[in-house]
């Protein structure tokens, strides 16, 4: 109802401006519509200032509640979603994801004790409260609902410590017959759709010693030996959390994080200097699928591993 009366407001609008080419007659009819619109335009502005507020006021987006309510602040509003209304929380200015109206799908920080593990991954509390995957070898998933909202872009940022000696993009370099499905690297590895399709990869790598190697992170120096997966290119973050030192068997790394931009890896050229732990990726097309998040290992718990400590994902 309101959007048709703004629509409506427009239209007279546009016939009243030009009220030297109609006739007394019609020019008074126009005045006395206008008048008639703008005093319910003024009676309904209390429902605009409701969108989003409550379930029965679900708006369509967190799109749409920037633009019907213009001053309306960052938190949490009611959505419709493909299950009916969900409570979201609605960025209405996401500087670290270049700017504009995003809408949140995961905000785990497991250095709070509120905090909870996603339904797929456990909870572990020592050393230091995370979340770790629920099988000994292979992949554990996590899913983020998007609501069933489209979305052409994804924005976020994952922090893990890491555990021994994973190893990077070698399971991949070992099995190049891997398709995004596979476990094609040691991290964490973003994806959407049934078969996956690629979003973004943080592969976790031995230590700095290791960066020439099969196992380790290239660094645009010419000598890495590894293989890049053709569908994963240039969206991936690789790092390790041991620096200035060779790997020790089973010590869980919390003196340094993962993927936080500070460590010695690629994101994804260069090796050295502070980085922007946020990824953003682009599509040329627009996507409803929720978001699989998964820890990958090709070893054992006892060679390697990463524990996550924050994951926040955006969609727009």
């Amino acid at each position: 109802m309101a959007l048709f009366v703004l629509a409506a407001i427009t239209t007279l609008g546009n016939a009243y401006a030009y009220e030297d080419t109609c006739s007394d007659e019609s020019c008074s009819l126009i005045l006395t519509s206008l008048e008639k619109i703008q005093k319910n335009i003024a009676s309904l502005t209390p429902v605009l200032d409701l969108i989003g507020e409550l379930p029965v006021y679900a708006a369509t987006s967190c799109q749409q509640i920037a633009y019907l309510r213009k001053y309306a602040p960052s938190g949490l509003y009611w959505i419709q979603s493909n299950k009916g209304p969900a409570h979201v929380f609605c960025d209405m200015n996401n500087q670290q994801c270049g700017g504009g109206v995003w809408t949140r799908i995961a905000d785990i920080d497991m250095s709070s004790p509120r905090s909870t593990c996603p339904r797929g991954l456990k909870t572990v509390t020592s050393p230091k409260r995370s979340c770790q995957k629920t099988v000994e070898t292979g992949g554990s998933s996590a899913f983020f609902h998007t609501y069933g909202i489209p979305y052409s872009k994804v924005c976020g940022k994952v922090i893990a410590y890491q555990k021994s000696t994973p190893d990077a993009f070698e399971p991949y370099h070992k099995n190049q017959h891997f398709t995004v499905d596979k476990c094609y690297a040691d991290g964490v590895l973003l994806s959407y759709g049934s078969p996956r399709e690629h979003i973004w990869t943080f592969a976790a790598t031995t230590d700095s010693f290791h960066q020439n190697r099969a196992s380790g992170c290239p660094c645009g120096n010419g000598a890495y030996h590894g293989t890049i997966p053709s569908f994963v290119g240039h969206d991936y973050f690789c790092e390790t959390a041991v620096h200035n030192e060779r790997y020790q068997y089973g010590r869980i790394y919390t003196e340094n994080f993962l993927w936080d931009g500070t460590g010695h890896g690629t994101f994804p050229h260069g090796c050295e200097g502070t980085r922007n732990p946020w990824f953003m990726k682009e599509f040329a097309y627009g996507i409803n699928s929720d978001i699989e998040l998964r820890i990958c290992m090709d070893q054992d718990w006892k060679n390697e591993d990463v524990l996550l400590e924050k994951v926040y994902l955006y969609v727009q």
